[in-house]
């Protein structure tokens, strides 16, 4: 009877321990961006490439980062003038909200 009252006040000694150093566990919600869908603009081939950029508004704080996954630069602005009815260009514009995509469609 004493080994019994002994095995038992030691597993509910080790209960008490288990319990008094069990980790504690914190829940947070993180909620995943948005994802927005490419803006599409149609426009006529061989438009003067200014003249197509400035047909994509920019939001406060955004910049054109690449064409068609290229940097941005004087190179990618050639490309797209000399590019033909019935192809697109894709645009990457950063910004405080992220990156967004604009495809454009030649015609």
């Amino acid at each position: 009877m004493i080994a019994a009252r002994s095995l038992v006040l030691g597993f509910f000694a080790a209960l008490l321990l288990v319990i008094a150093t069990r980790p504690t566990y914190e829940l947070r919600v993180v909620t995943a961006p948005a994802h927005r869908a490419p803006q599409i603009i149609d426009a006529a081939a061989g438009v003067n490439p200014a003249r197509l950029l400035s047909a994509v508004r920019l939001a406060p704080g955004e910049r054109f980062i690449a064409i068609d996954d290229r940097p941005f630069g004087a190179a990618g602005l050639v490309a797209v003038a000399a590019r033909r009815a019935g192809s697109y260009v894709d645009l990457d514009i950063a910004g405080d909200a992220g990156i967004r995509r604009v495809v454009v469609l030649l015609h």
